[in-house]
């Protein structure tokens, strides 16, 4: 009995296609040969064209038939995929309180978070900043004056909150980033000094504690964290030094308890920029905006300053040592370390090869703090490593890993070379060490990685074939190896390069049971989890 082909056609395979040529369109086996051996997928049939179809070598009228069949098969999915690439240009915040993960942010792409005011006091509120125009010394005034008042406002709400400069307001969560300076600007008397654009946001975080009371400025800046410059890539060109600067307040019990954080005027006007420790100001955050308790109120929403200190503080001082300890609860109640030990092992706590003979590795950038975590993969009986960081070679995993075992380094070209599958085993020395397959370009070697929309055309069809091949029963017998993917950074792009390696394995392996998943935090889980779920309507959370 035929099969029935996928309802969404960017789940096809070239079988899919080629079964969809034969059988619902009847045309020839020629036609179907042709888009077969071009490797068309059914992700890639809305790229073809009548032109492009004819220089294959398919007749006029198939040609025809084919794109006006793609064109109506296609009226509903092409919203679809307008939704899909909508939702490629947005990504997730870098994650709270965390300095050392591998995230960037691409320039124009928009955060997928709103400005709030407190949700559950643990998640973070957001405030977005352009930080546009002006001198550097302007720029860190405004980013000292922005992020002192947020930052009292989430002390005094008792609310996470992450402040970012470099966003913009409107379009609401569109990336544009902070410029630093140039050297001689960053520190215009001692521009031999080189300073680093980092280090004058230190400097001006460093002296927010003056802008408390004298009492209060040990834990507000215990609650106030240091600032966090993400890079900001962009696309079109290789320029860098452009960056969201971003401050995250945690207002922990121990430190806030039930105070009041009352802060200083920083400025008593715009021209003569004069410090003046005589006016008070007692910020909230309510809503996606901050208030000033003791300025003069029009809008009867906001409380009174009496009755915010005599009862409300004490109400959400004690509404966050709730929190904190439902949250501390359920970190302590995790069993992660057991699950991905039996999920390693498959259940036998050891790594001898009755259980797994081989594993195959699929990885994305990392970051220098997470390679000593990682040490465990040296005792794995790696038959290869699908690296998808165009760093690795020279910083990251690969250079990291080659300190402890000795490595092959490849690029996916070289396993669709061969005729025969085991003339490619013998020739790429598979089995006896491991395969370093470097599928996004190398730094190390000059090779550019390319962009996400470009790397499908220049790189897809050689990964994908690496994957088939080694998917194939003569060279990994089923349920005798495991595909481990190990994100140590976060995909929140529909075109991710990782994302399409993960759809040739579920097609080549029919599902997910034989892959593991293994993430880096807990944000990152959340998004691979949900753009597996929106194409492929997959359930993967007991692989993670």
């Amino acid at each position: 009995m035929e099969s029935e082909l996928p309802a969404d056609m960017n789940t096809w395979t070239r079988d899919n296609v080629r079964d969809w040529l034969l059988r619902d369109l009847v045309l020839s086996e020629t036609t179907a040969e042709i888009l077969y051996q071009a490797e068309y997928r059914g992700d890639m049939l809305p790229l073809l064209d009548e032109a492009s179809l004819r220089e294959l070598g398919v007749s006029h009228g198939p040609a025809r038939l084919i794109m006006k069949r793609i064109e109506s098969f296609g009226a509903e999915p092409q919203k679809d995929s307008v939704t899909l690439r909508d939702r490629a240009e947005k990504c997730l915040p870098y994650p709270f309180n965390c300095f050392h993960d591998g995230c960037r942010y691409i320039l124009n792409r928009q955060l997928l978070v709103p400005e709030t005011g407190p949700l559950n006091l643990i998640e973070p509120c957001h405030e977005f900043k352009a930080l546009r125009g002006g001198t550097h010394r302007e720029r860190l005034i405004k980013f000292t004056e922005e992020t002192v008042r947020f930052g009292a406002a989430c002390l005094n709400t008792r609310s996470n909150g992450t402040i970012h400069f470099g966003v913009l307001d409107n379009p609401h969560g569109k990336i544009v980033g902070v410029t630093a300076g140039s050297k001689g600007e960053l520190n215009p008397n001692k521009a031999c000094l080189k300073e680093n654009p980092e280090d004058s946001y230190i400097r001006a975080w460093d002296a927010f504690g003056k802008y408390f009371d004298p009492e209060l400025r040990h834990a507000a800046m215990k609650c106030i964290k240091a600032p966090r410059l993400v890079e900001v890539l962009n696309p079109s060109c290789n320029e860098d030094n452009t960056f969201v600067i971003e401050v995250d307040i945690e207002p922990r019990y121990t430190w806030s308890q039930e105070d009041l954080f009352y802060t200083h005027e920083t400025y008593t006007n715009k021209k003569t920029r004069k410090y003046n420790a005589d006016k008070l100001h007692l910020y909230i955050r309510q809503g996606s905006s901050t208030f000033d308790l003791l300025a003069e109120k029009t809008d009867r929403s906001i409380p009174r300053h009496s009755t915010y200190c005599a009862k409300t503080i004490k109400e959400i001082a004690e509404l966050r040592k709730k929190a904190e300890k439902e949250h501390n609860r359920r970190i302590q109640n995790s069993v992660q370390g057991l699950q991905l030990k039996e999920a390693i092992t498959n259940g036998s706590n050891s790594l001898d090869k009755s259980n797994f003979e081989w594993y195959i590795l699929v990885t994305n950038r990392s970051h220098p703090v997470q390679l000593e975590s990682v040490q465990f993969l040296s005792k794995l009986e790696l038959f290869a490593v699908l690296d998808f960081d165009p760093e690795s070679k020279s910083e990251g995993l690969h250079h990291f890993f080659q300190e402890h075992r000795k490595t092959n380094s490849h690029f996916p070209e070289d396993y669709t070379a061969f005729d025969a599958a085991d003339e490619a085993v013998r020739k790429l020395e598979l089995s006896k060490v491991v395969s370093w397959v470097l599928c996004n370009g190398s730094t190390a070697d000059h090779v550019a990685a390319p962009v996400p929309v470009a790397w499908r055309k220049e790189k897809g069809a050689a990964v994908r074939g690496t994957i088939s091949f080694l998917c194939r029963r003569d060279v990994m017998p089923r349920g005798r190896f495991l595909v481990v993917f190990l994100l140590l950074s976060r995909v929140d792009d529909q075109m991710d390069p990782l994302l399409e390696a993960f759809s040739a394995f579920y097609q080549e392996l029919r599902g997910t049971e034989s892959m593991l998943f293994i993430c880096n935090s807990e944000s990152t889980f959340t998004s691979w989890k949900d753009l597996i779920d929106a194409k492929f309507s997959e359930e993967i959370r007991e692989r993670l």
